[in-house]
This record gives structure tokens, C-alpha cells and sequence, in this order.
């Protein structure tokens, strides 16, 4: 399902994957889908992804995104596609909180399948933050533009998994192994410049969204008549058995007792050593053992947990509007706090 044949298999796929209207106004998110014109005069389809407040990717997204691309793909008027994030994200990753009920719609790694065998260039125009299943939506694109305070991140580690949509697979073929594995095990997001250093961004634009959203749809209409690059068919390199002893060693020591960095490692082998289909069968196998797994189950629990001691029951009082604030202390963290106030627009 992941290799392409010129588009041909879209319309068999969509027919075989589809979901009755009615159902549609239960699912949570959806994909606006637009089109606009570039500079140069071509006509661009831009898909949104909308699930306030980060756009969590949950069924009405994964639906809205196989619609969209295979939309796109029909119109003959429409030369390229961009895909973006509603408000200030891009895409904060899976929403988790379909986990507990089960998954329903289609999966996330096929519908960046479908986005990646596109005949047609796809960009995405990332703005804020692009984690997790984010990230890999990216990673699925053709190419990636980001804006200056774009972070982007695989940080599913910290909750007991992995990358479980292709980003075990595609993110070695751009940044290579070593620095793969440390990516995903440490689950640090890095901003655009860095991203853009190592591959991963192939442009980052000065600006607001909207400015970040045009110069996408630009660089996407750019590639019209090019080659589109599919991180599917690239080749890993394997830098040698030793370094994946070496990194196993390093992660055992760092997170000791922890399940998801080995299972990331044997999955970045995978992608050295076998081609992208069967490296994520490897990637798929080692997800479902560690969303069984006690681990995972906790530290999800954790992270709900937490977000709701921040809630406090019966209380309906809203905080008013903060435009002055005083900041005690101009070291790093200091400096940091008011750098960021006044980038707010309050007076610091």
C-alpha cells in the first residue's frame, strides 16, 4: 500500500476506506481543504489540520487528510499541496486519548503513505510546534518549510513508546542513524535552524504564519515538473554493528529499566538492514508490544495525571489579561522569562 504506481491506486483505496457522512459529525478534528494560487500563477491545495488547541491528530484528522490528498490528487487544475496546522501548531502529535477506546478510522502510517505517494509535490508548512505524529506527517511530505519558532520533536520515549507512524524509518534515511537514535531516545525537540542544519527543514522563513504559509505554497509550486523525493525510497546507511551496541549500552545507562529506547534502536536497525516495508512491520510489531506493556500504561496515566492537577473542580473564575509583568533576576532562566513576555507584547 505504501509504494506508488502513479497515483493510480487512490480512488480503489479511498472507495475501500470509506466512512458514511453521518459518521463524520461524531469525529473529533478535521481537514479544511482549500486552493489558492502561487506567485508564479499555480494552483495550490492547501489541507489544514484543525483540533484546537494543537491539533492533536485524532480520526476526523486522518480522515480529513486521506480526503484531502485524494482530492488533490484528482483535480487536474491542482499542481501541487501544502499542509499545514490551524493556529499556533503545526501538530503536537497523536491524541493519546484515543489509545484507551481503541483506534478507529484509518491509521496514521497509512495515511502518510498516501501523502508521500503523491504524484504531486507535497509541502508542509510547519508553524509552532511538530511532534510526534506531527513530526512524522512532515517527514511524509515531500519537502518541509518551517517557520523560525517552529520546534520539531519525537518525543513519544517519554511516554513509554515509539515513533509508530514511519518515524523510526524515515527520520535515519534524512539525519542518519546515530543521530536518529538520539533524536527519538532522548525525545528532545530541536528548533527550525537545528533542523534545518541536519536536513530535516529544507527552509525555514522569517514571519508570521501567514508569511510562513505563503512562502510554502511558493516553494511548493516551485517543484512542479521536479522530482519529488520520497524518504521511502532513500537508502539508511548502517554505520556497523558496534554502534548499535554502543548506543544500547548509552541508553541503557541513561534510561535504565526503560523498554521504548531499546525498541527504538531495533527499529532503526530495521531501517538499514531490509527496504522501508519491511522495516515497518519491524516498527509496527515493536509499538503494539510496548502499548501492551506496564511501562507505556503508566507513564500515559502520568501524563494525564498531571494535566489534571492543574484543574480545580467548581471553579469557574477566568484570569484577566496580563500587560505588565516584573521578572527578579537576569540570569539565563530570568533573561528567558522576559524575552519572551515582551515578544508577548506585555511591558516587562
Amino acid at each position: 500500500v505504501f509504494r506508488h504506481q502513479q497515483g493510480t491506486w487512490f480512488n480503489t483505496l479511498a472507495l475501500s476506506l470509506f466512512i458514511p457522512t453521518h459518521s463524520r459529525a461524531n469525529m473529533k478534528g478535521s481537514v479544511s481543504y482549500e486552493k489558492t494560487t502561487a506567485s508564479d500563477g499555480t494552483c495550490v491545495a492547501i489541507l489544514t489540520l484543525t483540533n484546537p488547541p494543537v491539533n492533536a491528530l485524532s480520526e476526523g484528522e486522518r480522515v480529513g487528510l486521506q480526503d484531502g490528498i485524494t482530492r488533490a490528487s484528482a483535480e487536474q487544475d491542482v499542481k501541487a499541496v501544502v499542509v499545514t496546522g490551524a493556529g499556533n501548531a503545526f501538530c503536537a502529535g497523536a491524541d493519546i486519548s484515543e489509545f484507551a477506546g481503541g483506534v478507529k478510522g484509518p491509521n496514521l502510517p497509512m495515511v502518510i503513505g498516501m501523502l508521500e505517494a503523491s504524484s504531486k509535490p507535497v509541502v508542509a508548512a510547519v508553524d509552532g510546534v511538530a511532534l510526534g505524529g506531527g513530526c512524522e506527517v512532515s517527514l511524509g511530505c515531500h519537502f518541509r518549510v518551517a517557520s523560525t519558532r517552529t520546534q520539531i520533536g519525537l518525543p513519544e520515549v517519554n511516554l513509554g513508546l515509539l515513533p509508530g507512524a514511519g518515524g523510526t524509518q524515515r527520520m535515519p534515511r534524512i539525519i542518519g542513524v546515530e543521530s536518529a537514535i538520539d533524536f527519538m531516545c532522548s525525545g528532545a525537540p530541536v528548533p527550525a535552524a537545528g533542523a534545518a542544519k541536519v536536513g530535516i527543514v529544507d527552509k525555514v522563513i522569517e514571519g508570521d504564519k501567514a508569511a510562513v504559509l505563503k512562502g510554502a505554497v511558493d516553494f511548493a509550486a516551485s517543484k512542479v515538473g521536479a522530482e519529488v523525493r520520497r524518504l521511502c525510497d532513500v537508502t539508511a546507511k548502517s554505520p556497523g554493528n558496534d554502534v548499535f551496541d554502543k548506543k544500547r549500552k548509552q541508553y541503557a545507562k541513561a534510561r535504565p529499566g526503560e523498554a521504548a529506547p531499546q525498541a527504538i534502536i531495533t527499529c532503526i536497525a530495521a531501517s538499514t538492514d531490509r527496504p522501508f516495508d519491511q522495516g515497518m512491520q519491524v516498527e509496527g510489531k515493536e509499538f503494539k508490544l510496548l502499548m501492551a506493556g506496564d511501562q507505556s500504561k503508566a507513564l500515559q496515566y502520568m501524563f494525564f495525571a498531571e494535566r489534571e492537577c492543574a484543574k480545580i473542580p467548581g471553579l469557574s473564575a477566568k484570569p484577566g489579561p496580563m500587560e505588565h509583568v516584573g521578572v527578579i533576576g537576569a540570569g539565563l532562566m530570568g533573561g528567558g522569562i522576559a524575552m519572551c513576555c515582551a515578544e508577548a507584547g506585555m511591558k516587562v
